[in-house]
């Protein structure tokens, strides 16, 4: 497989391994491993090469082989390795690593030219998962379960498993006011002091709390392997007890990630507000022609002659 490379300061190395004659571009520590690691982006391998000729030499592409091959990919582009007459030095070469490969070490040959190097790929466990959308809108409506679909993508190199969600703790933006303006009822025009104040708080809160409740999210079980994506449909089930008018949160963690829920109250639509017992629009109409107390006219005063 050809691979980019490109020259890399440093020192040269004081000897060059030249058995034979004739132009040759040989790999200068040979009998030992290169050993690099990398599973994403570009990984980089310095290679010490040198020219025991007489003349300038453009270095072919180089190759790998082996199971090394299936991990490093050559990059787009490429730049040729020259060596002058009797020159040694570092080149360095780039790969394009397989973010998807499995973890674990992968071992092959570097061929430069006319020498073969040994060469071990190590590559790490990644746990990469990505979610969408985020947060999920749920619809506040108490009592109600609601269907939405959630994107899953494994961007790491190992199978990541998605069991069922469950109950997910729902969290009341207002929970501080709604702790203080219930504590304030309580404690009004008591003398109380501060530690009072503070417990009435926290037990104010904890009421608040415990009427919110959680949402329940039911789904199916999943498997997300390396470099695929799954949607997973959900059906959420919205609280009986909260506010209809109210915004609340939830939040469970998933792998590196987190999946989060907001509660949303919908438009508001027209209120029915109940009349007062006894006011005039809950009495029966006077009889034709006639108007009520309420709505009589006094006749005009008679003005002087």
């Amino acid at each position: 497989m050809p691979i980019a490379a490109g020259s890399a300061s440093g020192s040269a190395p004081s000897s060059v391994n030249a058995s034979g004659g004739g132009q040759r571009v040989l790999a200068m520590v040979a009998d030992e491993e290169i050993r690099v690691s990398g599973h994403h982006g570009v990984v980089r391998v310095r290679v010490p090469l040198g020219n025991p000729g007489d003349e300038r030499l453009t270095v072919p592409a180089a190759e790998l082989r082996g199971a090394a091959a299936d991990v490093l990919d050559a990059r787009a582009h490429r730049r040729d390795l020259v060596l002058f007459p009797r020159q040694s030095r570092w080149f360095t070469l780039a790969f394009q690593a397989n973010r998807y490969a499995a973890p674990g070490e992968y071992r092959g040959e570097l061929l430069v030219g006319d020498d073969a190097q040994p060469i071990v790929v190590e590559v790490p466990e990644s746990v990469d998962l990505r979610v969408s959308p985020s947060p999920v809108l749920v619809p506040n409506l108490p009592g109600e379960t609601v269907r939405k679909q959630l994107s899953l993508r494994n961007e790491g190199n190992v199978p990541l498993s998605v069991a069922e969600i469950g109950p997910v703790v729902l969290d009341d933006e207002l929970l501080a006011c709604r702790a203080i303006r219930r504590a304030s009822k309580v404690l009004y025009g008591r003398p109380v002091s501060v530690e009072q104040i503070a417990v009435e708080l926290l037990q104010q809160a904890g009421g608040v709390t415990v009427e919110v409740g959680f949402l329940r999210v039911r789904n199916p079980e999943v498997t997300v392997e390396p470099g695929h994506g799954v949607v997973l449909e959900l059906e959420i089930r919205v609280p009986d007890k909260i506010d209809p008018r109210g915004r609340y949160t939830a939040i469970t963690p998933l792998y590196t990630t987190d999946i989060s829920f907001l509660v949303v109250p919908g438009p508001a639509g027209p209120r029915e507000v109940p009349e007062p017992q006894g006011s005039p629009a809950t009495k029966e109409p006077g009889p034709a022609g006639t108007a009520s107390p309420r709505t009589r006219r006094r006749p005009p005063p008679s003005l002087p002659s």
